[in-house]
């Protein structure tokens, strides 16, 4: 392959959104690499995000060792650097600048970009770092610039059944908005299907990092800025049990309780959950049943959110290229729905296209230590991605 282009565009059109259009553009060239992505974003409320006028809102240049641009950077376990994306979460955070990748040497520096769910965090950051890595071992380093400056460092140790990260923070919080300390440790340590895991969080959080969190859910209990906790896992062959607990630095307040429990195999995925989350105001229990069969796909789930049933139930059925899905939800208490209809094209090679309608009443999503309130949605969801090389 010697020259590759890939074309997508995703657009929406709701009451509550009003419009919801990106075209994105990767092009591959031997040694070269770009990306453009144009985007424009309308919504009635700030609530829903900012509105951002047709615009280049993403675009870099990569040539060998050097990339030009908005760039995706983490470290570790993100206790110092987590400049990326995460879809479900609809987080999209870059560092607009310069990244160098040695062998073992990255060096970065620019400035901090990040958006959550269309919104975007006003403060401006300047960071200037590097970081080293070899085998088992790493370490990373980094100057930021808010309002004043600080710094903050982590390294780790990787084993196959053993890791460990540690960070320390110093200069300028712009939680506080005063200068102060930062102390950041995560451990994993894992045999015979077992995994214990340690979290020790307190004012590390700074916006261009994201420690890891001790849950599968992905959530922080107070943004790796007040937290520490433990969780314990098992896990053998097509069976997972979890139990994790949170609680502030002292000890003397518990944040989140989360509980998980699946099996699965080929054909089906059991699962049964609860999550409680003071911070979050979270207070969920779930239990859900997927089946796949030959072409016809479903699931069913029944969800307790203080104390209010939302039942849940959807069918999707493949034919070649072509699929269908329907999900519909249920709120008893409100006597409220969900409903949301997709036409999919797939032929794996280079085209995805798809459609949809649908009506969202808004929800509680939780990814990468990040929860937000997705608003109310009613109306299309499109999207179309072409690939092409020769």
């Amino acid at each position: 392959m010697i020259f590759f282009i890939s074309i997508g565009n995703n657009f929406w059109f709701s009451d509550s959104i009003r419009n919801f259009f990106s075209l994105n553009t990767n092009l591959n060239f031997k040694d070269i690499q770009g990306y453009v992505e144009l985007r424009d974003y309308r919504s009635p409320s700030i609530i829903y995000g900012q509105n951002y006028n047709f615009n280049i809102f993403r675009a870099y240049l990569k040539y060998k060792l050097l990339t030009i641009g908005d760039n995706t950077i983490s470290f570790g376990r993100g206790l110092s650097l987590f400049l990326s994306y995460d879809e479900k979460a609809i987080l999209e955070s870059y560092l607009r600048g310069i990244v160098l990748e040695f062998n073992k040497i990255s060096i970065y520096g620019g400035i901090k970009r990040k958006w959550l769910y269309y919104s975007s965090d006003n403060d401006t950051t300047y960071i200037l770092g590097s970081y080293f890595q070899y085998r088992f071992f790493g370490v990373n380093g980094l100057y930021y610039k808010n309002q004043d400056y600080g710094f903050l460092t982590s390294s780790y140790l990787d084993f196959s059944n053993f890791y460990v990260e540690i960070a320390y923070r110093n200069g300028y919080d712009i939680f506080t908005f005063s200068n102060n300390e930062g102390y950041g440790l995560f451990s994993s340590i894992s045999f015979f299907g077992i995994k214990l895991e340690y979290c020790y969080y307190d004012k590390i959080y700074e916006s261009f990092n994201l420690p890891a969190t001790i849950n599968s859910y992905g959530l922080l209990s107070s943004s790796a800025r007040n937290e520490t906790g433990l969780s314990l896992s098992y896990a053998y062959k097509n069976f997972l049990a979890e139990i994790s607990r949170t609680y502030d630095i002292k000890w003397s307040k518990n944040l989140l309780n989360y509980y998980n429990i699946s099996f699965y195999n080929e054909f089906s995925k059991i699962r049964a959950y609860r999550v409680f989350s003071i911070n979050q105001n979270l207070d969920d229990y779930v239990l859900s049943l997927d089946l796949k069969i030959k072409s016809l796909m479903g699931a069913i789930e029944y969800r307790n959110r203080k104390n209010e049933a939302q039942p849940f139930i959807s069918v999707g059925y493949i034919y070649e290229f072509l699929n269908i899905a329907v999900n519909y939800r249920r709120f008893f208490n409100s006597n409220k729905f969900d409903y949301f209809f997709e036409l999919k094209y797939d032929n794996t090679k280079n085209m995805i296209i798809s459609i949809g309608y649908g009506e969202f009443s808004g929800d509680i999503v939780c990814s990468s230590g990040i929860c937000r309130y997705e608003p109310p949605f009613k109306g299309l969801k499109s999207s179309i991605n072409f690939n092409y090389s020769f």
